[in-house]
């Protein structure tokens, strides 16, 4: 888990003042519905307070989150046991029953990683990544100040883009309303929405 919001924005400042980015690999889909995005899409126009939002909502504790980790758990002890992965079956159960006891909390790089690989990501949930681009257009938009986009969702989705943007920025958002009698099926699923950003 992360601490606060705020401490998750300074972390991400504070490593980008220190990281030099060669990997132009922008973005990696991981297992499950999550992927690992790249401290260099801050190049891409995305803001710092932007991705340490979109982190710090990715990071709450999921419904079925304990159950899902603990069958991947389950699946890294069987690759074990074949052989696939190369740690030590009883250094693996140790260490998993340990970290069983407290919690399952966040596990960081170990230094010897970090001096090796140089990691400078965040793990992001999916329902936003496909987002990001809409996101560091925003951001962009945004220096220039205060802003009125038009968007188009479609109703029939769990979440519109306009309700996430709500999550993420001080923005209003407006209805655009039209006489059903002269839309047809298609075009009645869609919803064009007034985003202000103040």
């Amino acid at each position: 888990m992360v601490s606060s919001l705020k401490t998750s924005i300074e972390y991400i400042r504070n490593e980008i003042q220190e990281q030099t980015f060669y990997d132009d690999t922008l973005i990696d889909v991981l297992d499950g519905e999550y992927s690992r995005v790249h401290l260099a899409y801050i190049s891409q126009g995305l803001s710092v307070e932007t991705l340490g939002k979109l982190f710090f909502s990715s990071a709450k504790k999921e419904k079925n989150g304990r159950t899902n980790l603990e069958k991947k758990l389950k699946v890294a002890k069987e690759l074990i046991h074949e052989n696939i992965l190369p740690f030590h079956m009883k250094e693996f159960e140790k260490a998993m029953k340990e970290w069983q006891v407290d919690g399952y909390p966040a596990k960081h790089h170990s230094d010897v990683f970090r001096a090796t690989y140089n990691p400078a990501y965040r793990v992001i949930a999916n329902k936003y990544v496909k987002f990001l681009p809409t996101f560091a257009t925003i951001d962009k938009m945004l220096q220039n100040g205060s802003q009125k986009i038009v968007i188009e969702s479609d109703s029939t989705n769990d979440k519109t883009l306009s309700e996430i943007l709500e999550e993420f920025y001080d923005c209003k958002r407006f209805h655009i309303e039209y006489s059903s009698s002269s839309l047809n099926e298609k075009q009645q699923n869609k919803q064009e929405v007034i985003i202000e950003f103040i």
